[in-house]
């Protein structure tokens, strides 16, 4: 008995707090709109982990409709932060029927890209990270 009952309160802990690596996650759901009607969603997750990286989800997907034309757009990828610092990426789009893939891996020197299968390396992140702070910091100084 002592074992099922052990088994129980293992799989209720990891329910409630997750996975040991794990410290938040946080969802955020958006709608779309054109011209004020639903065209499509994005779905984004937050988890900050117990190494103090931050990794953000997201995937969006868009149905735009004229007359009897329709375009299609999807994106899923992520993203990886840890103190300021953009440490990689990953995604992959459908841009009504064509597709793209690009991910980014930061290396001590900079970084390496790869946009639909061709690789370089870059001497820097493509943007800076102060730039994701300013907008933080001033988001936060207009709530005060």
């Amino acid at each position: 008995m002592k074992p099922v009952l052990g088994w129980i309160l293992a799989t209720a802990t990891l329910i409630q707090f997750g996975s040991a690596g794990t410290v938040r996650a946080e969802t955020l759901d958006y709608d779309i709109l054109i011209d004020g009607t639903r065209s499509g969603s994005l779905f984004r997750t937050v988890t900050r982990n117990s190494d103090a990286s931050t990794r953000i989800d997201t995937r969006a997907s868009m149905v735009f409709r004229f007359l009897f034309l329709s375009f299609r757009y999807s994106f899923q990828g992520s993203e990886t932060w840890r103190e300021g610092r953009f440490l990689s990426a990953v995604g992959e789009c459908d841009d009504n029927g064509t597709r793209h893939s690009v991910s980014w891996n930061a290396t001590p020197s900079g970084g390496t890209v790869s946009r639909n299968g061709k690789t370089m390396h870059l001497a820097r992140a493509p943007w800076p990270p102060v730039t994701w702070r300013s907008v933080s910091s001033q988001r936060t100084r207009q709530s005060a």
